[in-house]
């Protein structure tokens, strides 16, 4: 047989295992709430209840006749169960990729958020007019005309604005392709994804924890810790993913428990999320590509120079279990490589300059 056929086969083989008996499929579930927003022209279809003209051209576009602020808690529901789906999840085409040992908590966690979403509908229809009549009187008195046009508004569109809640979840499915070769394209259109997402997370993260304006904390680097979880979860896709794993914890360990991150702790930060930002840097460091890849160690001793010493530290003992037994051990010349030599001492000059060292 043909080598190339048969390293395809074995390949697709691989890739069946690895699918079949580690992942499903799940649709990602669809979170909707109204926008409580309708335009003025639709509004005026029927007349003021006051009978008065609406002229201007505030009125030209629509009219947030439900109060932005009492919607925000669903925004905030839609978000965080998107969020606990993705953590877990790699797209692949209109489905997501979900590892079956992390697929019960998924569900679970889900179905709570599910709870506390529809007890959220239930307070907004039980207070609908309530709310819709203190918005109206809140722009009362500066704009009468608008508050009109608000309590018009609820009174014509209270059955359409609360048949737009919705939350649903969809059941698994195990992952059977009619063609054994298309398990491998899924394979790797689910790797494709998800350095995609990884990339992604990392480029966000960065750009929302680390503005110049702000003073991160320990509690930026949670962000960090998810992409790591998100590629534990799925590292069965690839090998190399545990090499950007080992990346990811080298610069969580080396960051603070608790407190403010130091200038150099945000440059370690910064330079490692903005690597990881990039598909091909992610790649080159999963394949163990030591020339395009990550390399924290450089950064570490340029900024952070105490993580090599514990490094070193931790490393010591397993080279004096190499030194031969003697019977003076004076006689023993201990011949340490540099790796092991003492730091250099943290650099003082700008911290622009060291930026641009790396």
């Amino acid at each position: 047989m043909n080598t190339s056929v048969q390293q395809a086969q074995d390949q697709a083989k691989t890739a069946k295992e690895k699918l079949s008996t580690k992942a499903c499929l799940v649709s990602r579930p669809t979170v909707s709430y109204p926008s409580g927003k309708m335009t003025v022209k639709e509004i005026l279809t029927a007349s003021l209840t006051t009978g008065a003209s609406v002229s201007g051209s505030s009125f030209d576009s629509s009219l947030q006749w439900y109060p932005t602020k009492a919607l925000q808690v669903f925004n905030t529901l839609r978000k965080q169960a998107y969020d606990l789906f993705d953590r877990t999840s790699v797209a692949v085409g209109a489905f997501n990729l979900v590892p079956l040992d992390k697929l019960e908590n998924v569900m679970q966690a889900l179905k709570e958020k599910q709870h506390q979403y529809l007890m959220e509908v239930m307070n907004t229809a039980s207070t609908f007019n309530t709310v819709v009549s203190q918005h109206a009187d809140s722009v009362s008195l500066k704009e009468p005309e608008v508050a009109d046009l608000i309590r018009k508004a609820g009174a014509i569109n209270e059955a359409d604005f609360k048949s737009v809640f919705g939350f649903e979840i969809f059941p698994a499915m195990t992952i059977q392709p009619l063609l054994e070769s298309d398990e491998l394209v899924m394979h790797e259109k689910a790797q494709a994804s998800l350095w995609e997402e990884t990339a992604k997370a990392a480029r966000e993260h960065l750009n929302q924890a680390f503005k110049s304006e702000s003073k991160p904390s320990s509690r930026s680097v949670n962000g960090l810790s998810r992409i790591r979880d998100k590629l534990v979860a799925l590292s069965f896709l690839d090998d190399g993913i545990d090499r950007v794993i080992d990346c990811c914890d080298q610069v969580i360990q080396a960051m603070p428990k608790t407190g403010k991150l130091t200038d150099h702790e945000i440059l370690v930060m910064v330079h490692f999320l903005s690597s990881i930002s990039s598909v091909e840097i992610l790649k080159a460091t999963a394949s163990g590509d030591d020339v395009n890849g990550v390399d924290m160690t450089k950064v570490f001793k340029l900024l952070l120079p105490e993580v090599v010493e514990e490094i070193v530290a931790e490393s010591v003992p397993e080279v004096l279990n190499t030194i031969p037994a003697t019977d003076d051990v004076f006689e023993v010349s201990l011949s340490i490589d540099d790796d092991f030599s003492a730091p250099p001492a943290p650099v003082q000059t700008n911290l622009e300059l060291a930026w641009g060292a790396f």
